[in-house]
């Protein structure tokens, strides 16, 4: 199954919402996508 991303135009664009971890998926935490879009490149 594919990463699962938001719409490349969207302002969450390219950060992964859904990861994969030793217990199956599980959706990211809402503190870390935060933590993840401050990082990113605008």
């Amino acid at each position: 199954m594919a990463r699962q991303t938001l719409p490349q135009n969207g302002p969450l664009a390219g950060v992964p919402l859904v990861v994969k971890g030793a217990g199956g998926f599980q959706v990211r935490p809402a503190t870390e996508v935060g933590r993840l879009l401050r990082r990113a490149p605008l």
